[in-house]
């Protein structure tokens, strides 16, 4: 591993929710890619399935097509989908919508069409932010807990709860890019590429796709 192994309690990881976005058109794909085959299931429920497990509730933001994704997770427990009526006006504004809906502490932020993304990440992500919390004053915590591979950044973060005005506060053609620059940031190198690939194309599709039998 290229992180040391940090010791965190189940406490630190029943407060953490997670924000999920997956209300994009997928312009970009032949079809609407949240629904496509993963394995034994979709890539969108491989993604919720792998952030749940760690996490104490997830929030799944919904833009086009909402009412299929309401109806899919209509009865997976932990999971609340939200709806982002205005998704058009850009990723910014769903993870806007999202927030709203986390309650108080830390939280994580992930996109639906990342399916390499395994538990490991958001367990290392959750060493370091228990490490890092504390050592901070009150009213200076607000910072990000980013993950990279060889180098570059990728997804999900884990934000700790004083970024959650910070983000609600911000004008919405902003981007999160913006209101990370304003705080501090703590760079946590990876073993797994599957942070830096979000499944866009045909082609992203095609490589990264496992067997049909793959859970």
């Amino acid at each position: 591993m290229l992180c040391p192994r940090l010791v965190y309690s189940s406490t630190v990881m029943a407060q953490v929710e997670c924000v999920m976005l997956a209300a994009g058109s997928s312009t970009r794909m032949d079809s609407w890619k949240m629904m496509l085959p993963w394995g034994s299931s979709t890539i969108i429920e491989h993604c919720v399935r792998t952030a749940r497990k760690l996490c104490a509730r997830l929030v799944l933001v919904a833009g086009f097509r909402a009412e299929e994704l309401v109806d899919v997770f209509e009865d997976w427990p932990q999971v609340e989908v939200v709806i982002n009526t205005n998704y058009q006006e850009g990723m910014f504004s769903s993870i806007q919508r999202g927030v709203q809906a986390v309650a108080e502490g830390a939280f994580f932020l992930a996109l639906a069409d990342m399916p390499g993304v395994g538990q490991a990440v958001y367990r290392d992500l959750l060493e370091w932010n228990a490490r890092l919390s504390s050592a901070f004053a009150p009213g200076e915590r607000a910072y990000g807990v980013i993950p990279q591979f060889k180098g570059k950044k990728g997804h999900p973060l884990l934000l700790s709860s004083q970024m959650r005005a910070r983000i609600l506060q911000t004008d919405v053609a902003k981007t999160l890019r913006d209101v990370l620059a304003e705080v501090p940031t703590l760079i946590v190198p990876v073993d797994e590429q599957g942070i830096l690939h979000d499944i866009d194309t045909p082609a992203d599709y095609r490589s990264w796709s496992p067997p049909p039998d793959s859970r």
